[in-house]
C-alpha cells in the first residue's frame, strides 16, 4: 500500500519549482507582449501615493518617488486624511526644499478628509485618482522605495499593450533588524514571488500586490470606476481579478519594488499575517488558497505524521522541505531579490511557516483585523462591514488582540 506520508514531497518539489516558474512566468510575458499601440509613450502619469502615519524612512521614500524621470508634465499625489497628519509635516518640508523647481510644481498634498464608509486606504486613493490629471495612473504604497529614478518609466510600458489591464510588482523587504521585521520579511520575500510564478504559469494570474500598481484611466472606466474597492481588504487582489474579468491581462514587473523595513515588534507583524489570512481567506479562489494552506500546512502535517506512525521518514521529510525553502529562497534572491540581509535571516524559514500556519488557521475562525491603528470587522469577498469603535474594542478585551496597537 501507498505511503501517504510521502505526500509531503509534493511541496517540497513546488518550493524548488520557484525560480523556474518565476523565469517562465517572466519569459512568457515578454513573449505575451503585443507592439506598443498604447498610451505610456505620450501620456500623462500621475503617481498616486495614500498615506497614514508616518512610515520608516518616508522622506527617502518621497525622494525615490519624487526624483523619477518621467515624461513632463508628471505629477505626485501625497493622499492623506487629516491635516494634522504627522506626515504632512514632512511633505512640506520637502516642498519648501524644492521650492520654485520642477519637482515642487509636479508634487501636490491633498486632503481627503475622512472616509467614514471607507478603508482609509481606499478612501485616499479613489479620492487620487478623482484629483489627478493624468491617463496613466500608478499606485504606490507609502512603505514602497522605487529601487532608481527611471524604475516607473520601465514598469508602465507593459501598458502600451492594449491588452495588458494591469501591471503588478512583488515587493523586496530590505534591511531587517528586529525580530518582528525580520519574519515580515521573510513571509514575503521567500514565498510571494514563487508563488506568483507557480500560479500564473499554470493559470491565467489573477494576483497582484498593492505595493506598486499601474493602470491605464480607460482601463480604470472601463471597470466602471474602481468605487469597488472602497472597502475592500486586499483590494489588489480583487483588482486583479476584476481586470482579468474583463479579459486583460496582468502583468507582473521583472524588477521589485524595496521596501525598507528594518524595525518592527512581533505584535505588528503577527497583526499584519493576521490581516492578510483574514482577507486571503475571503478573497482568494479556492485552488490558490488551498496550494498556499497546503505549502503552509507541511511541517505541522509532518510533525502529525511522525508522532502517528513513530517513525522518521516524516522528520526526514520535513528537513528535506525546510531545506528546499531554503534553497529556493537563496535562489530567487541571488536572481532577482538581491538583499545581502536576507542571508541573515534563513535561520528563520521553519519559524515563519510554523507561525503563517497558526495564523492561517486561526483566521478560518475570525474575521476582525487591525489596520493603521483601527480595527475592522471583515465580512465576506473580504469586504470591510464596519470599523469597530473603542467601546466595542474594550467590551471585546478578552480577545488575543484587543487594546494591540498597528
Amino acid at each position: 500500500m501507498f505511503d501517504m506520508t510521502w505526500l509531503l514531497l509534493i511541496p517540497t518539489l513546488v518550493v524548488l519549482s520557484y525560480p523556474l516558474h518565476a523565469a517562465w512566468l517572466f519569459r512568457r510575458q515578454r513573449r505575451a507582449l503585443r507592439p506598443a499601440t498604447g498610451c505610456p509613450q505620450g501620456c500623462r502619469i500621475s503617481v498616486i501615493v495614500p498615506v497614514r502615519g508616518l512610515d520608516e524612512a518616508v522622506e527617502a521614500n518621497l525622494a525615490s518617488w519624487l526624483d523619477q524621470h518621467l515624461p513632463e508634465p508628471w505629477e505626485l499625489l501625497i493622499c492623506v486624511e487629516d491635516e494634522d497628519d504627522p506626515v504632512v509635516a514632512v511633505v512640506h518640508r520637502v516642498q519648501q526644499r524644492a521650492r520654485g523647481g520642477h519637482q515642487c510644481r509636479r508634487l501636490r498634498l491633498l486632503i481627503t478628509g475622512t472616509g467614514s464608509a471607507s478603508l482609509g486606504k481606499m478612501h485616499n486613493l479613489l479620492s487620487g485618482i478623482a484629483a489627478a490629471r493624468g491617463d496613466l495612473l500608478v499606485f504606490v504604497d507609502s512603505d514602497a522605495r522605487f529601487p532608481d529614478l527611471t524604475y516607473v518609466q520601465r514598469f508602465v510600458r507593459p501598458l502600451a499593450d492594449p491588452a495588458v489591464g494591469l501591471v503588478t510588482c512583488y515587493p523586496a523587504y530590505r534591511g531587517a533588524r528586529s525580530l518582528g521585521a525580520a519574519l515580515v520579511g521573510s513571509a514575503i520575500n521567500n514565498d510571494m514571488l514563487g508563488f506568483m510564478g507557480v500560479t500564473g504559469t499554470w493559470r491565467r494570474l489573477q494576483l497582484a500586490v498593492g505595493t506598486t500598481l499601474a493602470m491605464r484611466r480607460d482601463t480604470v472606466q472601463a471597470l466602471g470606476g474602481l468605487e469597488f474597492l472602497r472597502r475592500q481588504l486586499l483590494m489588489d487582489v480583487t483588482l486583479a481579478r476584476q481586470v482579468s474579468a474583463a479579459g486583460l491581462r496582468v502583468h507582473l514587473c521583472p524588477e521589485p519594488v524595496g521596501v525598507h523595513l528594518q524595525r518592527s515588534t512581533v505584535v505588528t507583524a503577527l497583526q499584519q499575517a493576521d490581516r492578510w489570512h483574514i482577507g486571503m481567506r475571503r478573497v482568494l479562489p479556492w485552488p490558490v488558497l488551498s496550494l498556499y494552506l497546503g505549502l503552509r500546512s507541511t511541517l505541522p502535517l509532518a510533525a502529525v505524521a511522525a508522532v502517528v506512525t513513530g517513525r522518521l521518514l516524516p522528520v526526514a521529510l520535513a528537513a528535506g522541505f525546510i531545506a528546499a525553502r531554503v534553497a529556493a529562497a537563496a535562489a530567487l534572491d541571488r536572481t532577482y531579490l538581491r538583499d545581502p540581509s536576507l542571508r541573515r535571516h534563513f535561520w528563520l524559514v521553519p519559524l515563519v511557516d510554523l507561525v503563517m500556519f497558526a495564523s492561517a488557521m486561526s483566521a478560518l475562525l475570525r474575521r476582525r483585523i487591525w489596520w493603521r491603528g483601527r480595527r475592522y470587522e471583515i465580512g465576506r469577498g473580504g469586504v470591510a462591514l464596519r470599523e469597530i469603535t473603542g467601546e466595542e474594542t474594550f467590551a471585546a478585551s478578552g480577545s488575543r488582540w484587543a487594546g494591540a496597537k498597528s
